[in-house]
Order: C-alpha cells, then sequence, then structure tokens
C-alpha cells in the first residue's frame, strides 16, 4: 500500500524523530564485482591453461624448439535482464507532508533498497547452492563448527589448498553469515591462539589474520518472508554456510574471479513522469544485470556447518 495524506501528516509532529528499516550492510557487489558492459548480450573470452603444462624444452643445435600452442573459449556468455519497482507520488500526499519526511527522496531510497535487497537475495542464492561448484569444492565438514572440538583452521586450510591448486591463487575472501560469524569468534580453539584478546572474543581483523584471507565478510541481512498484510517473518538471507572465494581487487581482462555480475552501463537508473490523470508523478528505479559464475574453482563453500 502506498503512503496516504494522514500516514504522511501528524498533528504537531516531532521533526527531530523518526524511525526507518533497512539493512545497512549488504556484501553482494563485494562478492560479485561488477563489469560494466555496453551490450544486453554478448560473450566473453577464458584463456586456456596451456601455459600451466610442464613441456620438455631442450633443443638440439639445428632443430626446431617444441612448438606449444594456446587456445581461448569464446562460448561463455552473458545475458542481462531489468529489474525494476515503480512508486507512485501523490500530489495531495506531498503537499501533506510533514517534516523530516522528503516524500519525493524518501520514495526513491524506497525503491533503490528494494532492488539492493533483490539483488543480494540472488547472489546469497548463488554463493550458498553447493552445485555451482565444481566437483569437490563443496561440502559440510566433518566436524560442526559449533562443537569446541571442531578444528575449523584445518577445515579452511584444507579448502584453501583444493582453490589454490585449482587456480593458483590462493582465495582471499570469507563470507560467513551473521549466525556462523558469532559462533566463530568465541570458539574455544579460536580463543586460544588469541587468549588475551579482549572480551574473550575475536574481531574481524583477528578472524582474517588467522584464516589468512584479505576480505572477511559477515552477511547480515534480512527480508520479511510473510505475505504482505500478515504478520512479519523476519528471515535471514546468509545462513549455516561458509564460502571461501577468490575475488579480484580489480576485476578487468584477464582477471580470474568466482563470479561476475555484468551490468548494463547506465544503471542503476531512477526514471521519473508525471501523469496528470491522476494528480501523480511516478518513480521508477531499475537495475539491469546478470550474476555469472566465472570460474567453480575459485571457491569452496562449506554447507551445515552450524549443528
Amino acid at each position: 500500500m502506498q503512503p496516504t495524506g494522514r500516514d504522511v501528516h501528524i498533528d504537531a509532529a516531532l521533526t527531530q524523530v523518526s524511525i526507518a528499516y533497512k539493512n545497512d550492510v549488504l556484501i553482494a557487489e563485494k562478492i560479485f564485482p561488477v563489469i560494466n558492459v555496453k551490450k544486453d548480450s554478448d560473450k566473453y573470452f577464458v584463456y586456456g591453461k596451456q601455459n600451466l603444462k610442464s613441456y620438455s624444452l631442450d633443443r638440439a643445435p639445428g632443430t626446431r624448439a617444441k612448438q606449444v600452442e594456446w587456445n581461448i573459449d569464446s562460448t561463455p556468455t552473458y545475458s542481462v535482464s531489468e529489474r525494476a519497482a515503480e512508486v507512485q507520488l501523490i500530489d495531495e500526499v506531498r503537499d501533506n507532508a510533514d517534516d523530516p519526511i522528503k516524500y519525493d527522496a524518501d520514495s526513491t531510497e524506497f525503491g533503490t533498497d528494494v532492488l539492493k535487497l533483490d539483488l543480494e537475495r540472488k547472489i546469497a542464492d548463488i554463493v550458498q547452492t553447493a552445485g555451482n561448484y565444481a566437483t569437490g569444492h563443496s561440502g559440510a565438514p566433518a566436524t560442526k563448527w559449533d562443537d569446541p572440538n571442531a578444528d575449523i583452521l584445518k577445515d579452511i586450510d584444507t579448502a584453501r589448498e583444493k582453490v589454490r591448486k585449482a587456480i593458483l591463487k590462493l582465495p582471499n575472501t570469507l563470507v560467513l553469515p551473521q549466525d556462523v560469524y558469532l559462533t566463530i569468534r568465541r570458539h574455544p580453539i579460536l580463543l586460544e591462539y588469541y587468549k588475551y584478546t579482549r572480551g574473550g572474543t575475536l574481531s574481524i581483523d583477528i578472524l582474517k589474520e588467522v584464516f589468512e584471507v584479505e576480505n572477511l565478510l559477515v552477511g547480515v541481512s534480512a527480508y520479511d518472508a510473510a505475505q504482505e498484510g500478515k504478520t512479519q517473518s523476519m528471515t535471514d538471507i546468509w545462513t549455516d554456510t561458509a564460502a571461501l572465494l577468490y575475488v579480484p581487487k580489480t576485476p578487468g581482462l584477464k582477471q580470474i574471479s568466482f563470479g561476475y555480475i555484468f551490468r548494463k552501463s547506465g544503471y542503476p537508473l531512477v526514471e521519473r513522469w508525471r501523469e496528470d490523470s491522476t494528480r501523480s508523478d511516478w518513480l521508477r528505479v531499475s537495475d539491469k544485470y546478470d550474476c555469472k559464475i566465472i570460474d567453480p574453482y575459485a571457491g569452496y563453500l562449506f554447507t551445515d556447518v552450524l549443528s
């Protein structure tokens, strides 16, 4: 339901007080870097791994050198699709709005929040699905991580080596849902490494050092799973998994990444138009992208990490 005149105007409104709910920490674009593209669909190139082969390169006098060949796979494609939300801005409601309500700006922010949450859920679904990883690059830990005897560091080291041997790069990003992060930061074995930390818990910076990653991203976002008009049912987007990934610092040519967001140039986009018949303006907030797994070997997913 759109706000009505009564919703935005309160007798003697307190302009110093207002309440708004939103997800302050969204991590989707930190996991899948954005590649801006000009076309709605196109191909991208994947170089072969011939340069990683070990050749016999001895050359006898008067003979030709070993002939080596390299190739490019030009079959992978992306295809962007549009996601959009519209908000009606009614003249009578705007005219009756009190401070601190900024009817037009608040409506634009609302539409943008809806789009960002949609993208967060898409990336979370991809990252937390074992079938999106290469064979042998996913599985539940032998001992659940909320068990005091779990060797979490060993589990991470084993996964790191799987990724390293597959892509010849060390994974640099660990994605932890909030419930997993809260468990790990109090785990007795890990605390033993830093037994004198303040408060008896491990901060994100310390855990980055422990697990030897540049980025530790904690998924804290949630959404209301209840149907409109029903009692709210806040549901975590990230839960009961841990993903160890390689994410390039600067996405671009000849860069490996577990995934990319191919986003059409000019998006996200905010459009506005007038509809005189209803004495309203309309806002449309839209995004146009494709979320693609680039290299399923560039990550490892721990599933069902908690009891």
